[in-house]
Formats: structure tokens, C-alpha cells, sequence
């Protein structure tokens, strides 16, 4: 059986720092540089949005 989660992250809280502007074939475009993390607990699986070590959001994931 394959299970999924869903993360949803919402990128306006990011710095101005975090955002490149690049030039691309079709034109400019926005590249963001963001982390995905980890947290194991009795709770259940803490995936943490991060951003030059700080966490920006989290959501806990249930055992099943």
C-alpha cells in the first residue's frame, strides 16, 4: 500500500531574499530556495518548512 501526504506551504511568508529572478527560453521567471525537514516524535511525523534554518510552517502527519 502506498500512502501520501499532502504539504501545503504558503511561499508569501519567504523573505525577498529567498526569491532569484532568472531569464529562462520563454522569458523571466521567480526560482525559490526553500528546505524540507523532518521531525520524528512519539506524536507522529513533524515535516517542517525551513528557510535558512528557521521554520517558516509545519504540519504533523499521523502514524498509521
Amino acid at each position: 500500500m502506498k500512502q501520501g501526504v499532502k504539504l501545503t506551504v504558503d511561499l508569501k511568508n519567504l523573505p525577498q531574499s529567498a526569491w532569484d529572478i532568472r531569464k529562462g527560453v520563454n522569458g523571466a521567471y521567480r526560482r525559490v530556495r526553500y528546505d524540507l525537514g523532518l521531525a520524528f516524535g512519539a506524536g507522529g511525523i513533524e515535516w517542517r518548512f525551513l528557510y535558512k534554518g528557521k521554520v517558516m510552517g509545519s504540519v504533523t502527519c499521523d502514524y498509521i
